[in-house]
């Protein structure tokens, strides 16, 4: 077992989950959302452009959309607006589910006494929607998840990651965070906690991303929940819970 993970059970160091990209592959259909934004405004950029440019995975959609704004003229306002359209018809079209393996580990995480907490930039009415239509919901204490109108700056600040560490009363150092972007991993990593990397699948062959998480910090790497160990629960003297 990697060492950041052998800190989890020995000594119940809380676990912090980013949602989208970590817990629930959405990233796709984020990019398809611009890519036909831009398609109405005339402008011809594909989901691999888009993904290309610095800083866009993880980034946040103001920060997407200022950047597309600013490369083609266009207005960010208007270029939010319509893909927000894009992306709740999209939505409202799949299935929503957890990354395969991310239930049972948490579900491990929580018998295991380990506490834990979602912290996610993501929109709260978004959000809580993607939280009860994937089963995560009732896997987090509802104080101790946060969206993006609990701090006040985006990623990569640390402010949702030192926000989480306050909740569950401990220090920022004293919390493993789970993330899918570089930006994500620079903003814990700015918190002062230790990072564990799990790449949305989107990203897995592009080795540029794999890159970036590496150089912005990640401690320890894993390509999918199903690689990561299942925690036992502590059971006191006697063998009972």
């Amino acid at each position: 077992m990697h060492t950041v993970l052998r800190l989890l059970q020995a000594h119940r160091v809380p676990a912090v989950f980013d949602l989208e990209g970590t817990l629930v592959d959405l990233e796709m259909l984020h990019f398809l959302s611009f890519e036909r934004t831009l398609g109405e405004m005339d402008v011809d950029m594909t989901v691999k452009e888009i993904t290309a440019l610095q800083g866009v995975v993880g980034g946040g959609d103001p920060f997407i959309a200022a950047l597309l704004a600013k490369l083609w003229g266009l207005a960010a306002e208007e270029i939010l607006v319509c893909k927000k359209k894009h992306f709740a018809l999209l939505l409202e079209e799949m299935t929503i589910e957890a990354r395969p393996g991310a239930l049972a580990f948490i579900e491990s995480l929580r018998s295991a006494r380990v506490p834990i907490a979602l912290a996610s930039l993501t929109p709260r009415d978004r959000g809580e929607d993607i939280l009860h239509r994937s089963g995560l919901a009732r896997m987090f204490p509802r104080e101790l998840v946060l969206f993006r109108e609990n701090v006040q700056n985006p990623k990569p600040h640390p402010d949702v990651y030192e926000e989480a560490a306050r909740r569950l009363g401990v220090s920022p150092r004293a919390q493993i965070v789970f993330e899918d972007s570089p930006v994500g991993v620079q903003a814990a990593k700015a918190a002062g906690s230790r990072v564990v990397a799990i790449p949305s699948p989107f990203f897995h062959e592009e080795e540029r991303h794999m890159r970036s998480l590496r150089e912005a910090g990640a401690d320890a790497f894993f390509f999918h929940w199903t690689d990561l160990p299942m925690f036992l629960p502590i059971r006191a003297k006697g063998g009972s819970l």
